[in-house]
């Protein structure tokens, strides 16, 4: 009705048989919804429980779990291509390759669907990750990979990528280079108290808003930052933060 109407008034049309619907919630509170439906015009428009959004698959729980089964699919996928031309292959290309063509699925968005994954939706992430070192140091299926081979690509574990990621984001929103709506949610201490303390100039607080939401971005992210060392916090170079941080994630394998 009143979408229908702004898209006429906006001189814009909606094209019904190429329109979904889904709403979100928890699983508890979806379990209880059975007769939720939209329709325009008369027509109904088609409810679904997941959505395609900027590349990135959303579940009506906001689990990732969507997502999450999206990745393991897609690089198994690449990954088997691979282990087709593995005779063709030295130590070097198989290393380019799978950078290229198969870490950039663990790495988009992934701060935003990775801390609402079950353990084992996360397991099976770090058990990929183990095939692809496998792959590049051409290790049969049952071989022990870890943290020695992590170190000789310089590569970071799944939950320490996830937390790199986050941690850079959470750097940019300190610069005033991230979109409103993420600053929104990161309130320095400082600004809340005066009370002085080590970290209050670098440290952002902990809402009770947030705490409801234990596996959301913001919480996850404030969380590791308050806990890095105040030399690191006060970077003021992007590029020299996210080296150190690395080499600060590095340094515990």
């Amino acid at each position: 009705g009143s979408c229908s109407q702004w898209l006429l008034d906006n001189k814009l049309s909606l094209h019904v048989g190429k329109t979904e619907c889904v709403i979100f919630g928890s699983t508890k509170r979806l379990s209880k919804v059975n007769d939720f439906y939209v329709d325009c015009n008369g027509s109904p428009v088609k409810r679904v429980n997941t959505v395609k959004y900027l590349g990135a698959l959303l579940g009506e729980n906001l689990s990732g779990r969507a997502q999450a089964e999206n990745v393991l699919k897609s690089c198994t996928s690449r990954l088997s291509f691979l282990y087709r031309k593995a005779a063709f292959l030295d130590f070097n290309c198989r290393k380019i390759l799978v950078s290229a063509l198969i870490q950039p699925y663990f790495d988009y968005c992934v701060s935003s669907w990775y801390g609402g994954l079950s353990k084992h939706m996360k397991a099976k992430l770090e058990v990929l990750q183990r095939r692809l070192l496998r792959f590049i140091f051409s290790k049969g299926p049952r071989d022990h990979v870890g943290s020695s081979e992590l170190k000789q690509l310089n590569w970071l574990s799944v939950p320490d990528r996830v937390k790199y990621f986050s941690l850079v984001h959470v750097f940019k929103i300190r610069l005033g280079k991230a979109p409103g709506y993420l600053s929104d949610y990161f309130v320095p201490v400082k600004s809340v108290h005066g009370i002085g303390t080590r970290g209050m100039a670098h440290n952002y607080q902990v809402s009770k808003d947030l705490s409801t939401a234990p596996t959301s971005f913001a919480f996850t992210s404030i969380k590791s930052w308050n806990a890095l060392p105040i030399s690191l916090k006060s970077e003021s170079s992007l590029p020299l933060f996210s080296k150190r941080l690395k080499e600060l994630l590095m340094s515990e394998y």
